[in-house]
């Protein structure tokens, strides 16, 4: 399903290719089977297993990955600074006088494990 960008980024780029507009999708889904083949001029994706990590190098197209969870493949990553994210939400809680608070958080999600150090 193509959808045009503008309603989105007012303009920035043409259409963009939404994976999971045309039916529910989970990031444990195999890599969709079109992909192989589609002839597009770039992907963001949210680089879950490594077989779409594959996938996506193959297609030989400028590519962004916006998960981190997949290395080896040599997509640049958008990341968050998660050390900053624990040490900023934690400031919050305290400047508002907690003193004994948790994290919690989701086992084996890379994002969680650095911020609960």
């Amino acid at each position: 399903m193509a959808a045009n960008c503008c309603s989105v980024s007012r303009n920035s780029c043409g259409n963009i290719t939404l994976v999971g507009a045309t039916r529910e999708w989970r990031w444990t889904d195999a890599p969709p089977t079109w992909l192989k083949d589609w002839n597009g001029d770039g992907v963001i994706a949210r680089v879950e297993v490594p077989e779409l990590a594959a996938i996506i190098k193959s297609l030989d197209v400028p590519a962004v990955d916006v998960r981190g969870s997949v290395s080896g493949y040599g997509l640049p990553l958008i990341d968050t600074e998660d050390k900053m994210v624990a040490e900023l939400a934690a400031e919050h809680l305290m400047d508002r006088g907690f003193r004994h608070f948790a994290f919690c958080g989701f086992v084996g999600a890379n994002y969680s494990d650095k911020r609960s150090q």
